[in-house]
């Protein structure tokens, strides 16, 4: 075999270094940091957070507005508002702006199969009405706007969450 036939080692490591990293998308230290900080939140991993980062962005842009029925600013929204606008700023997608109506149009998810970006409906005010909407997570969590904390992340453990749980929902692209 020739010398001219057979690449140097070194080549290949920095081939192997740019098809591993050179294609993948890079987070800045505070988008780092911002993941980090859900990290903890969570309680586990953010698997894909080159994915998930819009979505953090946003929650952290909107982390505790008050609860305003009918709102849609920063000074104030309602669950459904939230969800509307969520899905609209980090998603590119048009849903509708009542929970009823999100409940209505978006297909069924079991619990155990919610992902990242999926809609959690809750009966919370009345039996077989849905009264509230929040946003799945990861790790059984969800972000909502509470009417009593405004936007956080709540557990769907929770007794409360728990025992008003409807569906998950989502919409097809």
């Amino acid at each position: 075999m020739s010398r001219s036939n057979v690449i140097h080692p070194i080549l290949w490591f920095h081939a192997i270094l740019l098809l591993t990293f050179g294609c993948s998308p890079r987070l800045s230290n505070a988008d780092s940091d911002l993941i980090k900080k859900y990290e903890q939140k969570l309680g586990t991993t953010i698997s894909k957070p080159a994915k998930s980062i819009a979505l953090y962005r946003h929650i952290d842009e909107w982390w505790g507005t008050p609860y305003k029925l009918g709102n849609l600013s920063k000074k104030g929204v309602d669950c459904s508002g939230f969800t509307f606008i969520t899905y609209k700023e980090v998603y590119g997608k048009e849903i509708p702006r009542k929970s009823m109506d999100q409940f209505a149009a978006s297909s069924k998810i079991p619990k155990r199969k919610l992902k990242e970006g999926n809609l959690v409906f809750f009966n919370i005010e009345e039996k077989n009405k849905v009264s509230h909407v929040g946003i799945y997570l990861k790790n059984g969590k969800f972000v909502h706007a509470s009417t009593s904390k405004g936007v956080r992340i709540d557990s769907l453990g929770s007794d409360y969450y728990k025992k008003s749980f409807k569906k998950g929902g989502k919409f097809s692209p």
